[in-house]
Parts: C-alpha cells; sequence; structure tokens
C-alpha cells in the first residue's frame, strides 16, 4: 500500500504566533498557548472544531496496557510531513512501537491500534494543525525538514473507583524531535495535572489544561513530561487529548 496524499486546507496557523512558539522553544525547550489563543490563531469556528472534536467519541480500548488497564482509548496513524512545501502524506498502516528504555511499561512491543477515521484525516483543521505545528518546528530548528509524525488522540476514562492514567509510564519523553499535547475535552474528572521538568527532572512548568485546544509544545531533547491520573468522584468522566509527536524523516549528520 502507497502512501496517500492528504487534501489541502485553507486554514493557516498566524505566522506571528509560529514564530513566537518558535523563540520559546529555542530559548527554554517548551511553550504553553491557551486554548482561545491557539483557536484564534488559525482562525477556526465553533463548528469546525466541534466537528474535529466529535472524532475522540469512536475511539478505541486499547489492549496493549501493560498494567492491565482499561481506562484509555486510542487510534493511531502516522505521516510524512514537509512544511515547506505544504505536503502531508499519510504512510501505510502499521503497529506502533517504542523502544523500552522509552516506555517502561509498554516499549518493545508491537501495538495493533486501528488506524485514524478518515473523516478526522480529511477534516480542514487537520491539515492546517499538522503544517502549522511542522512550521513551527522547522523554525526551531533553523532547518526545512521532512518530518515522520506519529499522531495518538486519547479518551482516558475515570470512574470513582478507577482512576485513569494519561501517562502510565510517568515522566518521560518520546523518543522524537518535538512533541505536542493538546487538550480536546475534559468531562467530569478532576487531576490530569501536566508537568513539565528537564532532562535532570528538573521541575520547570506544570498545568491543568481545562479550555479545548490548549496545547504544550516541547523538545524531547530537553524537556519530560507528565500527565497525572484524573478521577471522576461522581459518575464516569473522561479527559480527551491529542498528542503528536515530530521526528525529523532524515536525521542531521
Amino acid at each position: 500500500m502507497d502512501t496517500v496524499e492528504i487534501e489541502k486546507s485553507s486554514i493557516k496557523l498566524d505566522s506571528k504566533v509560529a514564530q513566537t512558539c518558535a523563540a520559546a522553544l529555542k530559548d527554554k525547550g517548551w511553550v504553553f498557548v491557551p486554548g482561545q489563543q491557539w483557536k484564534n490563531s488559525f482562525s477556526l469556528s465553533l463548528e469546525q472544531w466541534s466537528g474535529f472534536a466529535a472524532y475522540w467519541n469512536n475511539l478505541m480500548l486499547d489492549n496493549h496496557m501493560g498494567d492491565n488497564g482499561k481506562y484509555r482509548y486510542r487510534r493511531y496513524s502516522s505521516f510524512q510531513v514537509t512544511p515547506s512545501t505544504g505536503r502531508i502524506l499519510l504512510n501505510p498502516h502499521e503497529p506502533y512501537m517504542q523502544p523500552r528504555s522509552v516506555n517502561p511499561l509498554n516499549g518493545d512491543t508491537k501495538r495493533y491500534y486501528s488506524p485514524l477515521e478518515q473523516g478526522l484525516v480529511n477534516h480542514p483543521f487537520f491539515e492546517s494543525l499538522l503544517l502549522g505545528l511542522g512550521r513551527i518546528y522547522d523554525q526551531a530548528s533553523g532547518e526545512n525538514e521532512e518530518w515522520n509524525v506519529k499522531l495518538h488522540p486519547y479518551r482516558i476514562l475515570a470512574e470513582e473507583s478507577s482512576p485513569g492514567k494519561p501517562t502510565p509510564e510517568g515522566l518521560h519523553r518520546d523518543g522524537v524531535d518535538f512533541i505536542a499535547m493538546m487538550l480536546v475535552d475534559r468531562v467530569g474528572v478532576e487531576g490530569g495535572v501536566t508537568t513539565i521538568t528537564d532532562s535532570n527532572r528538573t521541575f520547570l512548568f506544570s498545568k491543568t489544561m481545562t479550555s479545548p485546544m490548549d496545547i504544550i509544545l516541547g523538545d524531547d531533547h530537553r524537556v519530560m513530561h507528565e500527565v497525572s491520573a484524573v478521577s471522576s468522584p461522581d459518575l464516569p468522566g473522561y479527559r480527551d487529548a491529542l498528542v503528536i509527536a515530530f521526528a525529523r524523516a532524515i536525521a542531521n549528520e
């Protein structure tokens, strides 16, 4: 099966926001952008966002959890993204795998997940988000890159007696170049604090992302991250997030 080119969208990330994010990544290795600012930077309508977020209702149970947890729902697909040309290619679907040195809970295991739904991939914000992030990372790295992008939509369930764990592996890095963590929604949950540290695990920043489209970008070589467990004191709740990992398709010599 060959790669498939993604349709072009008229939605674009504001260039000043891209420059600000890239400067922060170069300076300190991470940046937080409030959801409303991120939404405005794409001039995204409420209807467009609602249509995008609706795909989190169709995620599938993750049956590959090393802790035997049944609290995580997800899908997975990978792409080749070239921001300088605006080209996005959907890669042939393959299992997801990380080394155990990066993910001690689920590493060194081929994990088979359902791919992203075609409607999500074709959504106009999808292409704009990948290219927007790619342009930020191009500016942060000082090069026009081709990126291998692994994309993970998650729903973490929480019940009164059973908290959900957004990062069950704990404080970690993903073994890539850059990482983006965007909140999609949270309903009926408490907790879910995102913490950023440097490579020596020295605290840098923490934030409970509560607004849709709150986003944290990080240089995966310089910072580590984790998200605390979410609990639901009354009714079952959930936390929806999108994690996007960017790695250079061709490593710099």
